[in-house]
This record gives C-alpha cells, sequence and structure tokens, in this order.
C-alpha cells in the first residue's frame, strides 16, 4: 500500500478490517485498554494537580486583596537573610580580616580545646 496522497475507498477497507480483526484479538484488546487507563490516570492526577496549585493560588490572591496576608512571615524571612548576609560580610570581607581572624578564633576554640 503506497502512499500516493489520495487514499482509495479499498485503502480505508483493508485498514478498516486489519483494524477490526486487530481488535477481535483479547490480548490486544486488554494491552489498549490497560494503556489507556494509564493515560488517563496520569492526564487525571497531573489536571488534580495543577486544579489544587490554582486554587491555592488565588486563595492567597483572594487573602492578599482583603488585607489579611500574612507580612509578618515575609518581613521575618527578611531579617533572617538579612542577618546571615551581615555576618558572612564580616567574616569574609577583605577589609575586615583582623576582625574575622578574632570571630573565627572565637567560634572555634571551644571546639579545638586550645586557647589563643
Amino acid at each position: 500500500m503506497a502512499y500516493t496522497g489520495r487514499n482509495s475507498g479499498k485503502d480505508w477497507a483493508r485498514l478498516a478490517l486489519k483494524l477490526g480483526l486487530l481488535l477481535t484479538e483479547p490480548k490486544v484488546r486488554g494491552e489498549i485498554r490497560d494503556r489507556f487507563r494509564d493515560q488517563v490516570s496520569s492526564v487525571s492526577d497531573t489536571l488534580t494537580d495543577k486544579y489544587e496549585d490554582a486554587v491555592e493560588r488565588l486563595d492567597a490572591a483572594q487573602s492578599a486583596l482583603r488585607g489579611n496576608s500574612n507580612w509578618t512571615t515575609g518581613l521575618t524571612g527578611f531579617l533572617v537573610g538579612a542577618g546571615i548576609g551581615v555576618g558572612l560580610g564580616i567574616l569574609f570581607a577583605p577589609a575586615a580580616s583582623n576582625a574575622a581572624g578574632k570571630i573565627r578564633e572565637a567560634v572555634t576554640m571551644p571546639f579545638t580545646g586550645t586557647e589563643g
């Protein structure tokens, strides 16, 4: 059956007969059914996840628009991040190498068991 760009009625009839014979085989039908169920289950799980994510985002947006946002969590995170940044800046700044050395000594002294 060569592709000529136009399918004749005979070609369609042959295809229909081949598919009909193929689908009468119980193993083939079972395999098709199982694959179809797996695909539907996979799509269903994906849709459920996306729906739940969308609902959570809409709830957060609605809460923010009503003025019920939890700004203290964001502020706390910012302050903790700023503190960590300042601490790392002091330890690794080249101009403050003397201060960084003293801080390192103070921090490592209890763990090494030696006194400076």
